[in-house]
């Protein structure tokens, strides 16, 4: 937690890049996690399970202190992702980790093929497992 807390103050974000090499060797990421303290926010625990709350509190260099409280993350029903999000989150799982076993067109396809309005067009789901069986197999690990 304190690798990803240093991440985001950084970057604004944290994805699957922040699993990279050079990121974890980054020397403002290290000195950032020695500036980050995680604790258990007993108060948050009555919340949970309807909830899945979090908080962040920031002490800026000049003492003020900045917290805010989130109850459910971002891409849960309660706080879905905008489109735009959507697409953005598509687009960087295909160009990390999906570019190298399957087609564009197949991936565009995917994720035309399940979008709410047309999964009820489906036949079957052999539509969708005949476009998987047809790009080239990830590796096992």
């Amino acid at each position: 937690s304190h690798y990803f807390a240093a991440v985001v103050c950084k970057y604004r974000s944290a994805w699957l890049d922040a699993l990279e090499a050079d990121v974890f060797k980054d020397p403002e990421i290290r000195t950032i996690i020695d500036l980050v303290s995680c604790r258990h926010a007993k108060d948050l625990d009555a919340k949970f399970p309807e909830g899945l709350p979090a908080r962040v509190t920031v002490i800026t260099t000049d003492g003020r202190s900045i917290s805010e409280e989130i109850l459910y993350p971002k891409g849960e029903p309660e706080r879905p992702l905008t489109e735009s999000e959507l697409t953005d989150k598509h687009e960087s799982l295909y160009d990390y980790c999906i570019s190298n076993y399957m087609e564009r067109g197949q991936f565009d396809e995917i994720l035309e093929m399940t979008q709410p309005d047309n999964l009820q067009g489906l036949k079957s789901m052999r539509e969708l497992g005949d476009i998987l069986q047809s790009s080239k197999e990830f590796p096992h690990t």
